[in-house]
């Protein structure tokens, strides 16, 4: 049943200050906190089953108590459904939520509606009615194309179920589709990473690879301090990071940001708000939302990862934080070296955040510039190599912190 108007006012502190409006374009996120179960890798916040038939209704009424914090009649240029497993939703309930941002907010020409599925939640029935339902592009989980590592991911399908599970995507003309890999399993070989790469390649104009990380509390993460797996050392890493590098621009791929890679044209248009620092509504639990406003100031917060919580209507936000110009800037420049085609120039920075950047936090980008893991791409502006890609996060880390 739907709830009443204003349902979640006063049950949940109103997150940013009362200011209006953000700096434009701006995207939605909604987090989908379902799974069919855990893989051996994730600790993001979700729990196992299937999706409750109230959580459409819970995220349409947080869009309507929070939409103005976007400003007067926000325009959109990304819509997000992120989790979790998004693809387990009914295609109802995904049109419920498109159709009820759609309603206050311009979706902008070219806007990307995003789904992320699993192959296995991929049939003729489902792709035809996300395509109905509105969704623009979907990114597939395939993380491998081979079951040895597909087992030890603990993932929940086969290679034979992610290449069907393209053929569908493809017949339903789905012509935006992003892949995912995971690269650094112990079952995995470099030629193994290889066919991997290739096959993605020629399915998909956009492709995402991740290197596998254990995450404190994770199964493979167990295995590993029990001594049951062997995972790959620092320059084992790199050298499969420069092999995916090298895999994917051979094939006509441009690497736009650490981990994702696509041809000219295809580029995630939703992602690139974060590295751009432009503003995002986060709805669901645990959803992050950032805004940022003309005076250069910005704000950021998170919602409490508390699903009962959220279906209830006792969703509130943590994690909040206000920020000066001088942190809202170190932000951005955080984030915008992870854009290896734009990077981050110092001149309009400044302007849109009304402090200057310290001179010697430019002095330590000159410098990292001389070792050839950043390069000015015009006066003032500087973006990372694909030699320092690898480095991003450690870059931008020493050079902002102070």
């Amino acid at each position: 049943m739907a709830r009443p108007e204003g349902f979640w006012q006063g049950l949940r502190p109103l997150a940013p200050p009362a200011r209006s409006p953000v700096v434009r374009p701006a995207g939605v996120y909604i987090h989908v906190p379902w799974c069919k179960h855990r893989c051996a890798y994730c600790d993001f916040y979700f729990v196992v089953g299937r999706p409750d038939p109230r959580f459409a209704q819970a995220v349409v009424d947080e869009w309507r108590e929070r939409r103005g914090q976007l400003g007067e009649a926000p325009a959109l240029v990304g819509l997000y459904f992120g989790g979790g497993t998004p693809g387990l939703l009914l295609p109802e309930q995904v049109h419920a939520i498109i159709s009820a941002v759609g309603r206050e907010a311009a979706l902008t020409p070219g806007a990307e509606v995003t789904l992320e599925v699993n192959p296995r939640d991929v049939s003729p029935a489902s792709v035809a009615a996300w395509r109905a339902a509105g969704v623009t592009r979907v990114s597939l989980g395939v993380q491998s194309f081979h079951d040895a590592t597909l087992k030890r991911l603990g993932r929940g399908h086969t290679g034979a179920d992610a290449r069907t599970a393209v053929e569908r995507l493809a017949g339903a003309g789905f012509r935006e589709l992003s892949i995912d890999l995971i690269f650094g399993a112990d079952t995995q070989g470099a030629d193994e990473l290889d066919r991997d790469l290739a096959l993605a390649s020629s399915m998909a104009d956009h492709v995402s690879v991740y290197c596998l990380t254990y995450e404190e509390g994770t199964h493979l993460t167990r295995l590993r301090s029990r001594g049951r797996l062997a995972a790959l050392d620092s320059d084992g890493e790199a050298d499969r990071y420069e092999r995916v590098q090298a895999r994917l621009t051979a094939s006509g791929f441009r690497q736009y940001e650490p981990s994702n890679y696509a041809r000219p044209g295809h580029e995630a248009v939703h992602n690139r708000l974060y590295w751009q620092g432009r503003a995002y509504l986060g709805l669901g639990p645990g959803a992050a939302s950032y805004l940022r406003y003309p005076d250069g100031t910005a704000w950021r917060g998170r919602n409490a990862p508390d699903l009962e919580g959220y279906l209830a209507g006792r969703a509130h936000i943590v994690d909040e934080e206000h920020l000066d110009g001088a942190h809202a800037l170190a932000d951005r420049m955080f984030a915008g070296l992870r854009d290896m085609e734009r990077g981050i120039a110092l001149d309009a920075l400044e302007a849109e955040h009304q402090v200057r950047v310290p001179g010697d936090v430019e002095g330590a980008l000159e410098q990292y510039a001389r070792e050839g893991l950043l390069e000015r791409a015009a006066p003032r502006c500087f973006r990372v190599t694909a030699r320092g890609a690898l480095l991003a996060d450690r870059i931008a880390s020493s050079v902002l912190r102070d």
